[in-house]
């Protein structure tokens, strides 16, 4: 693993963290407060881990995609061109 990929594993971490974070703590927080039965506190610890454990194996699995995928001079002409 080297530097980039850490830094790309990071950064798409940190953005699917702040994104949902945006979408479940800004954007549905109102509807979460009428329903006060819907959250199980008893093993929250655990399953804050959990998630955050599915976040950054996702981040890793993202930025090895991007890692692997084919140069950018034999684009296919689908999605954007990602920075090499």
């Amino acid at each position: 693993m080297n530097k980039k990929f850490a830094l790309a594993w990071l950064a798409i971490f940190i953005v699917w963290m702040g994104g949902s974070f945006v979408v479940h703590g800004v954007l549905l927080h109102p509807d979460y407060v009428k329903l006060p039965n819907l959250f199980r506190y008893g093993g929250a610890r655990v399953h804050d881990l959990l998630r955050r454990a599915a976040h950054a194996g996702y981040a890793r699995g993202q930025a090895d995609r991007v890692r692997r995928r084919a140069p950018s001079d034999s684009r296919d002409g689908r999605g954007l061109p990602l920075p090499q």
